[in-house]
């Protein structure tokens, strides 16, 4: 008689899915199931949609796959919400990210050290991914970056990281080139790969370094583009705020950076510069020091908690049209 008990090795792969899945938080399990429905993972980009209703599998393919065969287009919903941070060069962006992360992602130093557009997130195993790699992994931003190619390629690099702190598993961070005026060359229009990358982020992280060059023409120009688009993503920081021990010399920073802002964007709101800096690099009497960096955190999480929402209104948005298509279908 057939024995229909499950085999030790069944047992094993059973009793370590279930240890992942109590690992996950609810988000993620949530994130994980939604992206499920639409692709296997690893499946690679859908054909072309075609109409092709005799081509159905019921109960084998997934959404997109579904979509393409009734020709209808489909695009999966992102899993993680885009951070880009933005700011001129020694603003400490790299640094920021480290501090989220927990881990020594980015390279810091005074000397200008990201020229390029690095790609922070979180993965299975440490590595770092270089060029068309990087585009690959994040295919959904090559139709906005193809005008920009091949120059671009070199300046893209992604570092995956294995870290679990904060909500960095559902978070992927955008470290932009630090900007300078002068003669310093970018080997690529970086100005209008901020503004392209942007249409793809949830949150823009600008920071005010208050001793460097937080004024800079190309940053300022930079932000007032930003601006013009997507004001409602953009939150404005003073970063290395301990670096400005008085307080009355951090006002005096605060108000020459707002008064900058003002003449450059037109907000209906007014908008806030609360300061922040590394708690581990803060220098000697800085505890007194207003830090603000914990509400960053806050900023990322409710972005997170939107993006289940908007990625459950799009699973149910999907569904409905293909019930409609199928059904439009069966009338003909």
């Amino acid at each position: 008689m057939m024995s229909w008990a499950a085999s030790p090795q069944r047992k094993g792969k059973e009793a370590a899915n279930a240890a992942m899945d109590a690992a996950l938080s609810v988000n993620e399990r949530i994130l994980r199931d939604i992206a499920a429905c639409y692709a296997e993972p690893g499946a690679g980009e859908t054909a072309e949609p075609q109409l092709d209703p005799a081509a159905l599998q019921p109960g084998k393919d997934k959404l997109m796959a579904i979509c393409s065969k009734l020709g209808l287009s489909c695009i999966a919903p992102r899993r993680k919400i885009n951070v880009m941070i933005v700011g001129n060069h020694s603003a400490g962006k790299s640094s920021y990210i480290n501090w989220y992360c927990c881990e020594h992602v980015q390279t810091t130093a005074v000397a200008i050290e990201t020229s390029g557009f690095s790609f922070c997130t979180s993965g299975k195993k440490r590595e770092t991914l270089r060029g068309k790699a990087t585009l690959q992994l994040f295919e959904h931003l090559r139709h906005d970056l193809k005008g920009f190619f091949p120059a671009i390629y070199p300046g893209l690099s992604t570092e995956v990281s294995t870290s679990k702190e904060r909500c960095f598993n559902l978070v992927t961070f955008i470290d932009t080139p630090g900007l300078v005026d002068g003669s310093f060359h970018y080997p690529f229009p970086v100005e209008d790969i901020i503004v392209a990358m942007a249409r793809h982020t949830d949150l823009i992280y600008v920071l005010f370094d208050p001793i460097g060059q937080a004024l800079c023409d190309r940053t300022m120009n930079v932000i007032e583009r930003l601006n013009e688009q997507h004001a409602t993503k953009m939150r404005y920081f003073l970063s290395k705020a301990d670096t400005v021990p008085l307080e009355r010399d951090r006002q005096k920073v605060i108000v020459q950076i707002t008064q900058n802002l003002s003449s450059r964007i037109r907000n209906k709101h007014a908008f806030e510069l609360p300061s922040l800096y590394i708690p581990d690099k803060s220098s000697t009497g800085s505890e007194s020091i207003d830090n603000n960096i914990e509400r960053t955190c806050d900023e990322i999480e409710s972005a997170v908690h939107q993006n289940v929402q908007n990625n459950l209104d799009k699973l149910g948005e999907d569904c409905q049209l293909i019930d409609e298509t199928i059904c439009s279908l069966l009338k003909q």
